[in-house]
């Protein structure tokens, strides 16, 4: 979520970490840490100037920061790492143009720029791997965590379609997942599914990371909109997104033998599919819930059956949802941040 679209004066930027178990937020003055389960402020610091983004290596020490907002306290073209034990960074990596994300595991950091994603070791800053893109004003790039599984996905050069470089195998894979501009994709937590959205916004896709094999069509909605986030759950029964439509939606996924019994709603006139548009066949959310704030991130809770959601205007919300029972999704607790 960019800065423009930050609504709360001091708030920069937010985004959780690998296991959703914190949120960060970069701000006019440093960067706070939060926690999720239960929420509550870990701690913040001063940092003497803007930071725009303040990116968790789990729960760890190690974060890597970028300047941003009116008064940077670093360069917008370079990512500091971050030891918040030592309250100073430790190492640096410089670029020619404007950083607009960066993603870190355990062995790695992505850094993405607006037609290139570079793929450094964490042990010691050298390249690993580059890759060219096309523009990527919305910096999509999402990696999975899984500790024998690194998978990267980005935009692939032509329209609509997915770049999946799978580092453990040494394998590139396009998969051309729409016909319009992506919007938004996601990879689960052990890189085995891609959920992907376009510029149009009606409907999610699934597909197998590996293969590439298309899964599932999730409808979001007839009306174009702006897909904000798409999220797994951590056990791969789940998918979730939010959207500049302020509604969080939840989505049933396919080949869950402990979820067979349970479907996403379809049109009463699905029936007639054979001759109807493909829109009353639709796979539609298996539950919403409308929050009225002006941007929103949606993420899995490790509580069963909890959504979390962080607000463009500071405020962190927990959903809840019934399994068994469909449109059944209620607000349990809201907090300011």
């Amino acid at each position: 979520m960019s800065e423009q679209e930050i609504t709360n004066k001091e708030l920069l930027h937010m985004e959780f970490n690998q296991n959703n178990t914190c949120f960060s937020c970069g701000t006019t003055k440093g960067f706070r840490i939060h926690t999720t389960d239960p929420y509550g402020l870990i701690y913040e610091r001063d940092m003497g100037g803007s930071i725009d983004k303040a990116i968790m290596l789990y729960k760890c020490n190690i974060l890597a920061i970028i300047g941003g907002g009116n008064n940077p306290r670093y360069p917008l073209n370079t990512v500091m790492i971050w030891d918040d034990n030592l309250k100073k960074c430790i190492g640096e990596l410089k670029f020619r143009s404007k950083v607009k994300a960066v993603k870190l595991r355990r062995e790695f950091i992505v850094v993405v720029l607006d037609y290139r994603t570079y793929i450094y070791n964490f042990r010691d800053f050298t390249l690993h791997d580059s890759i060219d893109t096309p523009m990527n004003e919305t910096a999509l790039c999402d990696i999975s965590y899984g500790e024998n599984n690194f998978i990267l996905i980005c935009p692939g050069l032509q329209q609509g379609s997915i770049r999946v470089n799978s580092y453990n195998y040494s394998k590139v894979k396009y998969i051309n997942a729409h016909d319009s501009r992506l919007e938004s994709i996601v990879i689960n937590n052990d890189g085995t599914l891609i959920a992907s959205a376009s510029e149009k916004g009606t409907v999610i896709k699934i597909f197998d990371a590996k293969t590439g094999e298309y899964i599932q069509e999730l409808r979001r909605g007839m009306e174009r909109t702006r897909i904000l986030s798409l999220a797994f759950s951590f056990d791969k029964l789940w998918v979730a997104c939010s959207s500049e439509k302020d509604t969080i939606h939840i989505f049933r996924l396919k080949g869950n033998e402990e979820n067979n019994n349970i479907q996403n709603p379809k049109s009463r006139l699905s029936f007639m599919s054979s001759f109807l548009p493909k829109y009353f066949n639709s796979e539609r959310s298996f539950a919403s819930y409308k929050i009225n704030d002006n941007k929103t991130i949606v993420g899995f809770s490790s509580i069963n059956n909890n959504i979390l959601v962080l607000g463009s205007e500071g405020n962190f919300y927990r959903l809840e949802f019934d399994h068994e029972n469909i449109n059944s999704m209620t607000l349990i607790e809201t907090y300011k941040f």
